[in-house]
């Protein structure tokens, strides 16, 4: 296949065994994890992974046991405790509200079947009979529906429509009109010295390997903090006290339900499921928790274990090479409480960055462009040539430099630059643990 994040399940994949098998817990996106194992032997499928559609929240009864969740008061706990418990609560039971609705799904896709075939064998006896094709064509309406509904939840919609407009994945990958007997899929992975592994145990090694060296603080050197404290010396900009009383005012109702319609309707979701559209639906009853919890994590400058998970996904950065782990681009799905408390931060600190960063830095910046880079570099050339001097131009390009960047050293620009100690505190508690 030429992406692992754009999967399509076709009705034949039972007849597969276990060969292909969804494995995430809780993914509700396209990025969704495949287990290849190399097994041939044949055993009882079990349920796909489901996704927690917004339809769901149409039926009278999820809305309303939804509502008496957020509606009930816990004692004795804090309002983030109070936030992390419901939030639990309701996507435990939303999972098992989607997997009761495919079984009931099922059930009734059996007795659509038993009647359409009823009707075509009254119209082999009499093809005159009006009442049984009518009922045969009611009943294939019917089922179509409900299947169409189904494949909605179970990923297998979103993936069609990938198929037909979006990532043009290699045809013979959709080619399962016949059962193959003979698939199988065999990893390999091109190790540090050069040879080619296909063992798995070596494989897994090796990626835990190359990934523990890229993210860990592996380079320490005598030199290190001199040349961490030169760097620092050069930062002569610094926010004004105005801009920082702004930065650390409190929490507002107003930030939470602006930094929620940011995010983009459709964002995967973490762990737990839970999309834009369920904190919109029910935001009447959610905002009073959601918001007392959000600013409790502001003032102590803390996020509990559940809001920071993260499901990460290895996608191949060039089509078809799959055995350089170099090659391959983490995807991280995160929480929506988790993004809605980083927007907070980073929509707090935005009119602020145009002043605090260089102007070399054209990147990834609102109002400049990459491409002015480019045109320094000409610049440069022509004003050589025109002036007769030599010049050598330098081009630097840091290999996974977002990876690379320690936490710390990011700390000590941030307060370089004059960002106060409560909003860095709250930046931390996006990615460690609290102590």
């Amino acid at each position: 296949m030429c992406r692992i994040d754009r999967i399509y399940i076709s009705p034949e994949l039972e007849k597969f065994g276990t060969n292909v098998e969804i494995i995430a817990g809780s993914t509700y996106s396209d990025h969704m994890p495949v287990k290849i194992t190399l097994e041939m032997q044949r055993r009882p499928t079990r349920d796909c992974n489901v996704r927690i559609n917004k339809k769901l929240f149409e039926d009278v009864e999820v809305s309303r046991n939804i509502r008496r969740i957020w509606e009930s008061n816990s004692v004795g706990c804090g309002a983030l405790d109070k936030l992390r418990g419901k939030i639990i609560e309701t996507s435990t039971y939303l999972h098992k509200a989607t997997k009761s609705r495919i079984t009931r799904s099922k059930e009734e896709e059996m007795c659509l079947r038993r009647s359409i075939a009823a009707a075509q064998r009254l119209l082999q006896k009499d093809p005159r009979c009006q009442w049984s094709r009518a009922g045969l064509e009611a009943a294939r309406e019917t089922l179509q529906c409900l299947i169409a509904s189904r494949n909605t939840m179970l990923f297998r919609s979103s993936a069609a429509w990938w198929s037909k407009n979006g990532d043009k994945v290699n045809k013979q990958f959709f080619m399962h009109k016949q059962p193959r007997t003979n698939y199988s899929y065999n990893p390999k992975l091109v190790k540090e010295d050069g040879s080619i592994s296909e063992d798995i145990s070596e494989i897994l090694e090796a990626v835990t390997s190359h990934y523990h060296e890229l993210l860990s603080d592996s380079y320490n050197s005598p030199e290190q903090p001199a040349m961490i404290e030169y760097v620092l010396e050069g930062m002569q900009h610094k926010i004004s006290d105005a801009a920082q009383a702004n930065l650390v005012r409190p929490l507002l109702e107003e930030e939470v339900a602006d930094a929620l319609a940011s995010i983009c309707r459709t964002s995967c979701p973490g762990s737990d499921g839970l999309s834009r559209d369920f904190f919109e639906n029910f935001w009447d009853v959610i905002k009073a928790d959601l918001v007392d919890g959000l600013k409790e994590a502001w003032d102590v400058g803390y996020l509990p274990e559940q809001f920071q998970e993260g499901m990460i996904f290895l996608i191949p950065k060039v089509q078809g090479v799959t055995t350089d782990a170099r090659q391959w681009r983490p995807i991280t799905l995160l929480n929506t409480i988790y993004k809605i408390f980083a927007n907070i931060l980073a929509k707090r600190v935005k009119p602020y960055l145009q002043e605090l960063i260089h102007v070399g830095q054209t990147g990834f910046m609102e109002n400049r462009c990459i491409i002015d880079n480019v045109l320094t570099f000409w610049e440069a050339i022509a004003l050589a040539k025109k002036t007769n001097q030599h010049i050598a131009c330098l081009m630097l390009d840091f290999e996974k430099a977002y990876d690379r960047v320690q936490w710390p050293f990011l700390d000590k620009v941030m307060e370089r630059l004059g960002l106060p100690l409560k909003w860095r505190l709250a930046a931390m508690a996006l990615y460690r643990k609290f102590e």
